[in-house]
Order: C-alpha cells, then sequence, then structure tokens
C-alpha cells in the first residue's frame, strides 16, 4: 500500500497521457477504496519504466477474496470487487501499450500463488483490450470474456433543449415531477460546505437504505467499508471542486438525495435515494431534472449513470456504452485446464451472461 501511495505522482502523470477514464483510475480514487475495503496484505502491484527512466504505467492490483475452497487464486485491478467502480484500465503512457501489457503478463505470471487475472469492466474500445487478446493468443493463455453495458446520456448547451429532446411521455413525467415539487415547496440544495457534509452522507446512506428496503432489497450501504469509502472520496471531491452533491428538501428535511463528482465534463452518478413516503411526488424524478438543470447552465456535457442499462435510464435519454469484462488463465497448468474447458463449453453452450 505504500509503495502505490509513493507512487502517486507518476501515477497522476501516466494517467493524464493514457486513454483510461480519468475518475475510476486516479490513484486517489484506488487508494481509498484500498484503505477503506482492503488489507495492506491483498494488494500489489508495480511501476514500469522505459530506459530513460519515464514511468511509463503503474499496474495497481488486489488479490480476490476466496470464492470457495478450491477456486482459482485471480488478481482484479485494486479498485475492482463492489461494483463502486466502471470503466477500469490501466494508466499506460501513450505508444507504450504493448510493452507495458507485455511485462505485466510476465510480472503477474512470476508472482506466486496467482493463477489467473480478472480486467472488470474495461471499455470495448479500450487500447488494452484491443491489445491484450493477441498477446493472450500469442502466449497460448485461454480467455474468457463477458459484455458489460453502461449508459451515458449527453447533454445539449441548455436544459430545455434537453428535454425537448426526451419521449413525450418522460417529458410529461418530467414536467410533473417539476411542477409537483415547486406546488408542495420542495427545495433544491448543492452540498458544498465541508462542516455539512457527514450529516448529508448519513442522510444519503439512510434514504438509500430506505428506498431499496421498500423493493424486498438490501442497501449497499450496510457495509461499513462502502460507508467509508464514500467519505473519504466525498471529502476528496470536496477538495478539488467536483463534488455534485444534491438533496431535495421540504420544511428543512432531506426527502432526496443524488451523490456523484463532475470530471473533465462528465457528472458520475454514483449513488442516490429518497425518503419512500414522498414516492407519488415523484421527487427522485424532480431532483434528477433539477441537477440536470443546474449541470447543463455549468457546462457539463454528459450524465454518466454508469454500469446497467434500464429503461429508468433510457429514458432520461441515455445511450448504451460497451465494456468487457475478460478473465485470463496466467502459466499454470490447472488454470489454463479450467478456462481452455469453459471456453469450449462457451462456445457449444454460449451462456446468456457467463460468470466469470
Amino acid at each position: 500500500m505504500d509503495g502505490l501511495r509513493a507512487a502517486t505522482e507518476a501515477w497522476l502523470e501516466c494517467l493524464a497521457l493514457s486513454d483510461a477514464n480519468p475518475l475510476f483510475n486516479d490513484p486517489y480514487w484506488a487508494q481509498e477504496y484500498a484503505a477503506a475495503r482492503l488489507s495492506s496484505e491483498d494488494v500489489f502491484g508495480w511501476t514500469l519504466r522505459n530506459g530513460d527512466g519515464e514511468v511509463i504505467a503503474v499496474l495497481p492490483f488486489r488479490h480476490e477474496l476466496p470464492r470457495s475452497r478450491f477456486s482459482l487464486c485471480r488478481a482484479l485491478l485494486l479498485a475492482d470487487g463492489s461494483f463502486d467502480s466502471d470503466y477500469l484500465d490501466f494508466p499506460i503512457r501513450r505508444g507504450y501499450e504493448d510493452q507495458a501489457l507485455a511485462t505485466c503478463l510476465d510480472l503477474l505470471a512470476g508472482e506466486r500463488g496467482l493463477d489467473a487475472m480478472v480486467l472488470s469492466p474495461i471499455p470495448s474500445a479500450s487500447e488494452t483490450l484491443k491489445r491484450l487478446r493477441p498477446e493472450l493468443e500469442r502466449r497460448g493463455l485461454p480467455s474468457r470474456e463477458r459484455t458489460v453495458e453502461c449508459c451515458v446520456a449527453q447533454l445539449p448547451a441548455t436544459f430545455e433543449a434537453y428535454i425537448t429532446g426526451l419521449k413525450p411521455r418522460m417529458r410529461t413525467k418530467l414536467r410533473a415531477a417539476l411542477r409537483t415539487a415547486e406546488e408542495q415547496g420542495f427545495s433544491f440544495h448543492w452540498c458544498d460546505r465541508a462542516d455539512e457534509l457527514d450529516q448529508h452522507l448519513e442522510g444519503l446512506f439512510q434514504l438509500h437504505a430506505m428506498r431499496w428496503e421498500a423493493a424486498g432489497e438490501e442497501g449497499s450501504f450496510r457495509e461499513e467499508g462502502r460507508c467509508r469509502f464514500y467519505r473519504a472520496v466525498a471529502q476528496r471531491f470536496l477538495k478539488r471542486g467536483d463534488l455534485r452533491f444534491a438533496r431535495l428538501e421540504r420544511d428543512g428535511e432531506a426527502i432526496a438525495y443524488q451523490f456523484g463528482p463532475v470530471v473533465e465534463g462528465t457528472y458520475y452518478q454514483l449513488q442516490e435515494g429518497f425518503h419512500t413516503d414522498y414516492m407519488k411526488a415523484r421527487v427522485g424524478i424532480a431532483l434528477r431534472a433539477l441537477s440536470l438543470r443546474h449541470l447543463i447552465e455549468e457546462g457539463v456535457h454528459a450524465y454518466d449513470f454508469m454500469e446497467g442499462v434500464s429503461r429508468h435510464k433510457t429514458d432520461w435519454g441515455a445511450e448504451v456504452l460497451h465494456c468487457t469484462t475478460i478473465a485470463f488463465a496466467l502459466p499454470r497448468v490447472r488454470a489454463r485446464l479450467s478456462y481452455s474447458a469453459r471456453s469450449l463449453i462457451d462456445r457449444w453452450w454460449p451462456p446468456e451472461n457467463p460468470s466469470l
């Protein structure tokens, strides 16, 4: 862990000179995730340099928790493992992809006790993915892949233009929610003060849990590790000016939250929650619409709904962005046999959504 923190500046430099997503491959995002959810024994990685001593890549990994007594020991990218991170990739300086990936595979092969590697979810257009496939084939390392779909809405220059671009049914629903919010005296606020942040994060955790419990499921903030992670990244987003933590209030009580940062012109919708007593008032729709109005006025050009495709997202004008999860064997007999056998089965009986 200390070694990865020491590589922060080099990591930032590589990230700026790569095509990797600037939020989820940021060293601070990954380090805060590791600090909140992992032990130092789970974390490992390398920094690669060229002949001139320039850093060309940072390779941050973690050991996957054992899935069963007989499962393969697999490595994941450092921020992977709990569905908090999308668009994961290696921060590799452009032009060094082949060299860095070949070295990465050599280093992973030399890691004692490691059987396989999983990259999830990596953008399907990633240079890493394009160059990794032929390198795995050249080395005779079997792999399996699964398609992962994310949703992103491109935003026009004005909020009215955005509304006009929605389907008529959604335009009606959105305007009705805004009208109800005004009639019932709901007020919109950003959380942009450090002394209020903890209070509103606790509110988000509670309303998020309430929403999912009403649907018969557990909320994602039942784990204290995830709460610690979101407290840490919220503080960092706030300090950098990236935080866009919106809420809807009635008579001073928060009844809906929406949490995410703006990074390089894209808003990332990380978490949300609303009070189920106000479900009929469509407070979630009202809050998203008001947030979108402010974000568009600010000049934000994309609203990222993250992984998963649903009518809930496409109604807001989101389009599908394809990603890929790829898992591959390292040069170990058991891993080769396992992935080769499962790849053969996949060809004969293709699963709709294979488990990797």
